[in-house]
């Protein structure tokens, strides 16, 4: 599973075309890593900005949803909760942190 870590493209920003918040131009922000468990999922993303000495710098992020199946029968997606989700939850946040914390996010460690 460590190995699917490489499965999304990576690209190496440069100052020259990055402005504040944003990402290299025609570039997408693909997920570094998802972890799912049933409906719930956690998802790592890796941003790029420049600093205010205009470097390129990186961080991630993390975002969980919970899936389900509206009236129409349609999947959407949500951010809450049902009690019985918490312990999925738990477990793929967990995941996700432990994610970055193995592969070296600065802040994450502060």
């Amino acid at each position: 599973m460590e190995n699917q870590t490489k499965r999304y493209e990576r690209y190496a920003p440069s100052a020259a075309n990055l402005s504040k918040d944003s990402k290299p131009e025609g570039k997408h922000n693909l997920p570094l890593k998802k972890f799912r468990v049933g409906a719930i999922s956690a998802t790592v993303w890796e941003n790029h900005s420049v600093n205010d000495q205009g470097q390129p710098v990186a961080f991630k992020n993390v975002n969980f949803e919970r899936s389900y199946k509206d009236a129409k029968g349609e999947w959407q997606t949500t951010t809450a909760l049902r009690t019985g989700d918490l312990p999925k939850a738990i477990l793929v946040l967990n995941k996700a942190y432990e994610f970055v914390l193995m592969n070296g996010s600065a802040a994450a460690e502060e």
